[in-house]
């Protein structure tokens, strides 16, 4: 380098940097860079938020539901005759109550909900046959909620729908005998008690949702049925 080239380079050079000149190049660069970096990053911790409060909001929203059907179910089975030697789908009756909550619809005998779930209730002297081959049965009021969507082990909104529908009975559990689901798949249908009235009383949020998740072991049409005091 020449005398004329080195002096230039040195005028330059302590041009430069007393005054950060060629710090401030480079941080508005990264600043530039990394503007778009934490939009980014916040853009999907947004859309991770938003996404757990909608769920949160629609859970919310059925358990509200849940609430009101065992409401209505409750003060139904007041008006009915618990002598009747019938077992009876009253669901058209539980409509024709107009207790039914916003949400729900009536169609051709069924109630659904606006996830899709089938809501039915029934009253009355329920027959079976004993294991020795004797006649039994029993009065009993029972609202069943049948899922159209697989109830496989890890199906989250199904493992939502029975922490939900227990937490809804909670509130009424002096009126709850029992809680069970119950998995139909291809080759058999098995039931499984979740709760009496008298263990939901004590359960806790966590104790529920741990229950629940543990729900269903197979993959098929998931059912859950409560049954509560007819008289």
């Amino acid at each position: 380098m020449t005398g004329g080239r080195r002096a230039g380079f040195v005028r330059l050079l302590h041009r430069c940097i007393p005054h950060n000149d060629v710090c401030s190049v480079g941080r508005s660069m990264i600043e530039m860079l990394g503007v778009p970096a934490i939009i980014a990053v916040l853009s999907v911790g947004g859309i991770a938020e938003y996404s757990k409060a909608m769920l949160m909001w629609r859970s919310n929203i059925q358990r509200q539901m849940l609430t009101e059907v065992i409401t209505a179910a409750i003060k139904m089975k007041s008006h009915l005759n618990a002598k009747t030697t019938k077992w009876e789908d009253i669901t058209p009756t539980l409509a024709a109550m107009g207790d039914i909550p916003e949400g729900i619809t009536y169609e051709d005998g069924y109630l659904y909900d606006k996830s899709g779930i089938r809501l039915h209730m029934y009253y009355g002297f329920q027959p079976w046959t004993n294991s020795d081959g004797t006649p039994g049965g029993e009065t009993r009021c029972s609202v069943w909620f049948y899922f159209t969507q697989n109830g496989a082990k890890f199906a989250p909104e199904v493992q939502e729908f029975c922490r939900n529908l227990a937490l809804a009975s909670q509130q009424a559990a002096n009126d709850v005998i029992l809680i069970a689901s119950w998995l139909s798949t291809s080759s058999h249908s098995n039931g499984k008690q979740l709760y009496t009235g008298k263990t939901l009383r004590t359960a806790t949020i966590s104790e529920i949702t741990a229950k629940c998740n543990q729900t269903f072991e197979e993959s098929g049409s998931a059912t859950f049925e409560l049954i509560l005091n007819p008289y």
